[in-house]
């Protein structure tokens, strides 16, 4: 005897595969999402590969809390991504700040391209916070150092 698959428990595992595929892209990736940021921005001082060993200032953790489709208080779908951030001073790995970035966007429709638009909004937005909050902090401590 053969089942029908419950088309919603298929649906959530292939978002989840989805999240899962773009952490791993953040994570072990060569991090060319933030290039663009890096080069239009003139706010940072060195950059360069991951490869390439330096003396760094700062060190920028990441965790990613949340990245799937939620309903809100009205029962209306939206892709929800949330980043917790801690910076610390290297080299002895002291904490200057930790911060929760969230961002809810609504998805119009449950169609992939709608849910995927929707994500990479909530995702642009939380990106674009996270680098503007690690250069105040990264200067605020320089500073008071």
């Amino acid at each position: 005897m053969s089942r029908r698959a419950n088309p919603k428990l298929v649906g959530g595992f292939i978002l989840a595969a989805i999240g899962l595929l773009v952490a791993a892209a953040l994570v072990f990736g060569s991090f060319t999402f933030f290039e663009v940021t890096r080069r239009f921005a003139g706010r940072l001082p060195v950059v360069a590969p991951t490869r390439q060993t330096l003396a760094t200032d700062f060190l920028l953790l990441s965790n990613l809390r949340k990245f799937q489709v939620e309903n809100d208080a009205s029962g209306e779908p939206q892709a929800t991504v949330v980043l917790e951030a801690t910076l610390l001073r290297m080299p002895r790995r002291t904490p200057v700040a930790t911060a929760r970035f969230e961002k809810a966007t609504p998805v119009g429709s449950k169609s992939t391209e709608t849910v995927t638009t929707a994500f990479d909004t909530s995702l642009d937005d939380v990106m674009r916070r996270v680098v503007d909050w690690t250069l105040q902090q990264g200067r605020m401590a320089a500073a008071a150092r």
